[in-house]
């Protein structure tokens, strides 16, 4: 399946996200991508300490004071270029990457 976003996400800022929903085997989930200094990333919101949305449904996942994408539940934080945990609960940790290409003004996620 592929996910197609347009919204301006080539030009997000550093630590800005784009949500979006998907599926699999019938079951929702929510995914995001992010910009990092390296690039757009892409990952799936939920937290790998815990079964819940990192940002707990306000969508915001991105503390600016640490540089890092940040569980609201626990505190665990995560390195936005790789997804790896630093600090918390689940340290040594990886958010699930979800592999992303860029066309243009268009970001394609593609979810197997």
């Amino acid at each position: 399946m592929e996910i197609k976003i347009e919204c301006g996400a080539t030009g997000l800022k550093i630590g800005e996200t784009r949500l979006f929903p998907y599926s699999i085997d019938g079951k929702n989930k929510q995914g995001f991508i992010i910009q990092t200094k390296l690039g757009l990333k892409a990952y799936e919101n939920k937290c790998c300490h815990w079964p819940t949305s990192l940002d707990l449904g306000d969508g915001e996942l991105y503390n600016e004071k640490l540089d890092r994408i940040q569980c609201k539940t626990h505190g665990a934080t995560y390195i936005l270029e790789s997804g790896s945990c630093d600090f918390g609960p689940c340290v040594n940790g990886k958010l699930t990457e979800l592999p992303l290409k860029q066309h243009e003004n268009l970001v394609i996620i593609t979810i197997d």
